[in-house]
Protein backbone atom coordinates (compact mmCIF):
# COMPACT_ATOMS: atom_id res chain seq x y z
CA UNK A 1 0.00 0.00 0.00
CA UNK A 2 0.99 3.55 -0.95
CA UNK A 3 2.33 5.51 2.20
CA UNK A 4 -0.64 8.43 3.14
CA UNK A 5 0.12 11.93 2.67
CA UNK A 6 1.09 13.14 6.10
CA UNK A 7 0.27 17.53 7.00
CA UNK A 8 -0.09 19.12 10.44
CA UNK A 9 -3.61 20.13 11.19
CA UNK A 10 -2.11 22.26 13.89
CA UNK A 11 -0.89 22.60 17.64
CA UNK A 12 -3.04 23.33 20.85
CA UNK A 13 -2.05 23.75 24.49
CA UNK A 14 -5.02 23.28 27.37
CA UNK A 15 -4.41 23.84 31.08
CA UNK A 16 -6.58 22.72 33.71
CA UNK A 17 -7.55 24.57 36.58
CA UNK A 18 -9.65 27.63 38.01
CA UNK A 19 -9.66 30.50 35.66
CA UNK A 20 -11.41 34.33 35.85
CA UNK A 21 -12.63 34.69 31.91
CA UNK A 22 -13.53 38.12 32.24
CA UNK A 23 -9.25 38.61 32.40
CA UNK A 24 -8.68 37.78 29.43
CA UNK A 25 -9.83 40.26 26.97
CA UNK A 26 -7.50 40.95 23.70
CA UNK A 27 -6.55 44.45 25.09
CA UNK A 28 -5.07 42.96 28.37
CA UNK A 29 -2.34 40.86 26.08
CA UNK A 30 -1.58 43.83 24.37
CA UNK A 31 -1.04 45.52 27.90
CA UNK A 32 1.06 42.94 28.99
CA UNK A 33 3.49 42.50 26.37
CA UNK A 34 2.01 39.16 25.17
CA UNK A 35 0.50 40.36 21.92
CA UNK A 36 1.18 43.36 19.70
CA UNK A 37 -1.34 46.23 20.28
CA UNK A 38 -2.09 46.00 16.09
CA UNK A 39 -3.00 42.33 16.73
CA UNK A 40 -5.78 43.09 19.01
CA UNK A 41 -7.10 45.45 16.87
CA UNK A 42 -8.38 42.97 14.41
CA UNK A 43 -9.78 40.48 16.66
CA UNK A 44 -13.03 38.17 15.31
CA UNK A 45 -15.29 35.71 17.19
CA UNK A 46 -14.82 37.56 20.60
CA UNK A 47 -16.86 36.57 23.09
CA UNK A 48 -16.00 38.04 26.57
CA UNK A 49 -18.37 36.86 29.46
CA UNK A 50 -17.90 35.05 33.71
CA UNK A 51 -18.23 31.99 31.43
CA UNK A 52 -16.23 32.13 28.46
CA UNK A 53 -13.68 34.50 26.88
CA UNK A 54 -13.01 33.67 23.68
CA UNK A 55 -11.13 35.34 20.37
CA UNK A 56 -9.02 34.39 16.99
CA UNK A 57 -6.31 36.34 15.95
CA UNK A 58 -5.29 35.92 12.37
CA UNK A 59 -2.69 32.97 13.80
CA UNK A 60 -4.30 31.72 17.11
CA UNK A 61 -7.39 31.13 18.71
CA UNK A 62 -7.68 31.49 22.61
CA UNK A 63 -10.46 29.58 24.21
CA UNK A 64 -10.97 30.02 28.29
CA UNK A 65 -13.61 28.62 30.84
CA UNK A 66 -13.69 28.36 34.19
CA UNK A 67 -11.66 25.27 34.55
CA UNK A 68 -10.01 25.47 31.40
CA UNK A 69 -7.31 27.76 29.40
CA UNK A 70 -6.43 26.29 25.62
CA UNK A 71 -4.85 28.16 22.98
CA UNK A 72 -4.19 27.21 19.21
CA UNK A 73 -2.59 27.53 15.82
CA UNK A 74 -3.21 26.08 12.17
CA UNK A 75 0.15 28.13 11.60
CA UNK A 76 3.08 25.75 11.46
CA UNK A 77 5.56 29.33 11.46
CA UNK A 78 3.99 30.33 14.64
CA UNK A 79 3.99 27.28 16.63
CA UNK A 80 7.15 28.44 19.01
CA UNK A 81 5.06 31.99 19.38
CA UNK A 82 1.69 29.63 20.70
CA UNK A 83 4.27 27.97 23.08
CA UNK A 84 5.66 31.72 23.97
CA UNK A 85 2.01 33.19 24.28
CA UNK A 86 1.01 30.41 26.71
CA UNK A 87 4.17 30.43 29.08
CA UNK A 88 3.72 33.76 29.23
CA UNK A 89 0.49 33.89 29.97
CA UNK A 90 0.98 31.78 32.88
CA UNK A 91 4.00 33.44 34.13
CA UNK A 92 1.92 36.33 34.94
CA UNK A 93 -0.81 34.90 36.48
CA UNK A 94 1.28 32.92 39.35
CA UNK A 95 -1.64 32.59 41.75
CA UNK A 96 -3.50 31.10 39.39
CA UNK A 97 -4.61 27.55 40.53
CA UNK A 98 -4.08 24.74 37.75
CA UNK A 99 -3.41 21.15 37.85
CA UNK A 100 -2.59 19.68 34.42
CA UNK A 101 -1.43 20.52 30.49
CA UNK A 102 -2.12 19.19 27.53
CA UNK A 103 0.41 19.51 24.36
CA UNK A 104 -1.92 18.34 21.72
CA UNK A 105 -0.43 17.71 18.01
CA UNK A 106 -2.91 17.06 15.15
CA UNK A 107 -2.70 15.70 11.94
CA UNK A 108 -3.96 14.70 8.82
CA UNK A 109 -3.67 11.33 6.71
CA UNK A 110 -4.27 11.72 3.12
CA UNK A 111 -5.25 8.23 1.26
CA UNK A 112 -5.64 8.06 -1.96
CA UNK A 113 -8.22 5.76 -2.49
CA UNK A 114 -10.65 3.35 0.01
CA UNK A 115 -8.72 0.24 -0.34
CA UNK A 116 -5.73 2.06 1.52
CA UNK A 117 -8.31 3.94 3.77
CA UNK A 118 -9.56 0.99 4.88
CA UNK A 119 -6.46 -1.37 4.95
CA UNK A 120 -5.36 1.43 7.60
CA UNK A 121 -8.29 0.74 9.96
CA UNK A 122 -8.21 -3.08 8.97
CA UNK A 123 -4.53 -2.66 10.39
CA UNK A 124 -5.25 -1.14 13.40
CA UNK A 125 -8.93 -3.11 14.13
CA UNK A 126 -8.62 -6.36 12.90
CA UNK A 127 -11.53 -7.70 11.16
CA UNK A 128 -11.19 -10.99 12.95
CA UNK A 129 -11.96 -10.08 16.38
CA UNK A 130 -15.51 -9.17 15.24
CA UNK A 131 -17.00 -12.12 13.92
CA UNK A 132 -20.51 -11.39 14.59
CA UNK A 133 -20.14 -8.15 12.63
CA UNK A 134 -20.62 -7.41 8.94
CA UNK A 135 -17.72 -5.51 7.45
CA UNK A 136 -16.83 -4.05 10.48
CA UNK A 137 -14.37 -1.10 10.48
CA UNK A 138 -12.72 1.39 13.11
CA UNK A 139 -15.12 4.57 13.40
CA UNK A 140 -12.93 5.61 15.98
CA UNK A 141 -9.53 4.42 18.07
CA UNK A 142 -8.02 5.63 21.14
CA UNK A 143 -5.34 4.22 22.28
CA UNK A 144 -3.03 5.24 25.57
CA UNK A 145 0.32 4.74 27.02
CA UNK A 146 2.49 5.76 29.87
CA UNK A 147 4.53 8.36 29.54
CA UNK A 148 8.58 7.20 28.91
CA UNK A 149 10.11 9.65 30.94
CA UNK A 150 10.01 10.92 34.61
CA UNK A 151 6.98 13.11 34.70
CA UNK A 152 3.45 11.61 35.91
CA UNK A 153 0.51 11.91 32.80
CA UNK A 154 0.32 9.88 29.99
CA UNK A 155 0.22 9.91 26.20
CA UNK A 156 -3.14 9.41 23.98
CA UNK A 157 -3.66 9.04 20.38
CA UNK A 158 -6.96 9.47 18.81
CA UNK A 159 -7.96 8.05 15.55
CA UNK A 160 -10.92 9.14 14.04
CA UNK A 161 -11.54 8.67 9.98
CA UNK A 162 -13.34 11.15 7.88
CA UNK A 163 -15.26 10.32 4.43
CA UNK A 164 -16.07 13.91 4.06
CA UNK A 165 -14.02 15.13 1.45
CA UNK A 166 -11.67 12.60 0.38
CA UNK A 167 -10.23 9.48 2.36
CA UNK A 168 -8.81 10.95 5.22
CA UNK A 169 -7.61 10.16 9.17
CA UNK A 170 -7.45 12.90 11.52
CA UNK A 171 -4.44 12.04 14.23
CA UNK A 172 -4.47 13.79 17.25
CA UNK A 173 -1.54 13.43 19.89
CA UNK A 174 -2.20 14.16 23.31
CA UNK A 175 0.54 14.69 25.60
CA UNK A 176 -0.47 14.80 28.88
CA UNK A 177 0.90 16.08 31.93
CA UNK A 178 -0.31 15.88 35.74
CA UNK A 179 1.56 17.75 37.99
CA UNK A 180 -2.03 17.22 40.77
CA UNK A 181 -5.15 15.94 41.39
CA UNK A 182 -6.85 19.56 42.27
CA UNK A 183 -6.13 22.70 41.33
CA UNK A 184 -3.30 24.85 43.00
CA UNK A 185 -1.35 27.98 42.26
CA UNK A 186 2.27 26.00 43.29
CA UNK A 187 1.70 24.00 39.82
CA UNK A 188 1.40 27.23 37.55
CA UNK A 189 5.13 27.49 37.66
CA UNK A 190 5.41 24.03 36.88
CA UNK A 191 3.48 24.16 33.88
CA UNK A 192 5.46 26.75 32.76
CA UNK A 193 8.91 24.79 33.53
CA UNK A 194 7.21 21.90 31.35
CA UNK A 195 5.83 23.92 28.24
CA UNK A 196 9.61 25.56 28.09
CA UNK A 197 11.60 22.06 28.64
CA UNK A 198 9.50 19.60 27.08
CA UNK A 199 7.90 21.79 23.82
CA UNK A 200 10.16 20.63 21.30
CA UNK A 201 10.90 16.99 22.75
CA UNK A 202 7.01 16.52 22.74
CA UNK A 203 7.29 18.01 19.03
CA UNK A 204 9.39 15.03 18.15
CA UNK A 205 7.78 12.23 20.28
CA UNK A 206 4.46 13.01 18.32
CA UNK A 207 6.12 12.85 15.30
CA UNK A 208 8.01 9.55 15.68
CA UNK A 209 4.43 8.08 16.55
CA UNK A 210 3.35 9.46 13.44
CA UNK A 211 5.71 8.33 11.17
CA UNK A 212 5.08 4.51 12.61
CA UNK A 213 1.45 5.39 11.89
CA UNK A 214 2.37 5.61 8.68
CA UNK A 215 4.48 3.01 8.18
CA UNK A 216 1.81 0.95 9.06
CA UNK A 217 -0.52 2.12 6.38
CA UNK A 218 1.58 0.94 4.24
CA UNK A 219 2.50 -2.22 5.01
Amino acid sequence: MPKPKVSTLGKNIQVLGHFNPRLFVPQWFADVGLLASEEVGDVKNEIIHEEIAQFALDWVSIRVTKDRLAASTTRVGHIEPLRDLVAGTLDLLTHTPTMSLGINHDYWFDFTDRDSFDAFGWTLVAPSNWPLMDRPGMAQLTVQGKRTDEREGYVRVLIDPQLDGGYRVNVGVNDHYQVDSTPAARCTPMIVEIINARWFDSIADSQALIDDLARLASE
